[in-house]
């Protein structure tokens, strides 16, 4: 796996400082490449730093490349359940609706 990573981590621009940053972008990067997934869920514990950091370019990178839905997540301690729970529906009716019909769903979540 880390032969996978350090080959996605070198589509990126310039080398990143963060090490679980490089890991999830060249995660993401070989799942999107290898179209092993339907979509993703970034989480993030701030919407500063170096998640919200990560967060912008894989969502940028999914829109512009792979157009595949993209829902991002951030947590903190203003954060209602209930909230989360309505998006991630919401997000998963984005997938199923793909199934049916592709055209017809936006890739953005």
């Amino acid at each position: 796996m880390k032969k996978i990573l350090s080959r996605e981590q070198k589509n990126l621009p310039k080398d990143m400082f963060w090490t679980l940053g490089k890991n999830i972008l060249g995660c993401a990067y070989y799942f999107l490449e290898n179209k092993k997934i339907d979509g993703i869920i970034h989480v993030a514990s701030f919407g500063c730093g170096p998640d919200s950091l990560i967060g912008e370019l894989l969502e940028h990178r999914v829109m512009r490349e792979y157009k595949v839905p993209f829902l991002y997540l951030t947590l903190d301690e203003h954060s209602g359940e209930a909230g989360f729970d309505t998006r991630l529906e919401a997000f998963l009716d984005i997938l199923e609706g793909r199934k049916v019909s592709e055209s017809n769903i936006s890739a953005h979540g």
